[in-house]
């Protein structure tokens, strides 16, 4: 088959609109890789407030969400305008017994507060050995799954209860369901192990296969949250257009600025 004739096999397969834009199979779905989800999630966060600095560990625990099937971009489309934060969320412990602890999340998306559930568990962890967390006033809290995705960076495993739901961590970086009574509790990985091979540089066995087989999502919600993202670039403007770094090239193309000048 030539190049040309693979082309058009795959525009048959996924419509493309007027715009260049994938619409998806006959029932409006599309594939999204981890790169180019992770790029989109990223500047939705900024644009809802977060620092720069401090949105990568709730990217990477939304793309974890939607890796394990969790409807994330719907969430994020859906709830939007809901979600925006003045400062980077933040657990408040009402209290704590031991290695158990009870926090209330300020009615934020359990997302945005999963790396900080982590952070807790990993810290009663290392004191007693496991540790039971019970999270109230959360949104979306059966997002709060994907914790089990990643605690085996952490030398963790963790078993998640949400309305009698239950999942649990595998060793190898993916989830299986379970059932249970709690909300949270984190132990000791008994495998001492994470994945292995392509698993372990993808980051786990649920990124491996979002990776290889793409994460279903619908074509719509999907390019609405990309339209979104764009929000949190620069306008593009004639200057910005002609400005490289630290110098400027003016319309009659002679250049300013030195180094660690900004212009």
């Amino acid at each position: 088959m030539t190049i040309s004739e693979v082309v058009d096999s795959a525009k048959q397969q996924s419509a493309v609109d007027d715009s260049g834009r994938w619409t998806g199979d006959s029932a409006g779905n599309i594939g999204l890789t981890p790169r180019e989800l992770r790029l989109v999630v990223e500047r939705n966060l900024l644009v809802l407030g977060f620092q720069q600095s401090e949105s990568a560990p709730v990217r990477d625990m939304m793309l974890e969400a939607q890796a394990l099937g969790l409807p994330m971009l719907e969430v994020l489309d859906s709830d939007f305008d809901s979600l925006g934060v003045q400062e980077m969320p933040r657990l408040r412990i009402s209290r704590e017994v031991g290695a158990r602890a009870w926090v209330d999340g300020g009615g934020l998306l359990s997302l945005f507060l999963a790396p900080s559930v982590i952070d807790l568990g990993v810290a009663l962890s290392s004191h007693h050995g496991w540790a039971a967390i019970t999270i109230a006033n959360v949104s979306h809290p059966e997002m709060m799954t994907a914790v089990t995705a990643s605690v085996w960076r952490y030398g963790l495993a963790a078993v998640i209860t949400v309305g009698g739901e239950t999942s649990a961590s595998r060793h190898t970086g993916d989830t299986i369901d379970m059932t249970g009574e709690v909300s949270v509790v984190f132990a000791r990985n008994s495998h001492q192990v994470g994945p292995e091979g392509r698993a372990a540089l993808a980051g786990g066995e649920a990124m491996l296969r979002a990776a290889v087989e793409q994460m279903p999502a619908r074509a719509d919600t999907y390019w609405r949250v990309y339209d979104r993202a764009l929000l949190a670039l620069a306008e593009d403007t004639d200057a910005s257009s002609r400005h490289a770094g630290p110098t400027m090239i003016d319309a009659e193309g002679r250049v300013h600025g030195e180094p660690l000048e900004e212009l």
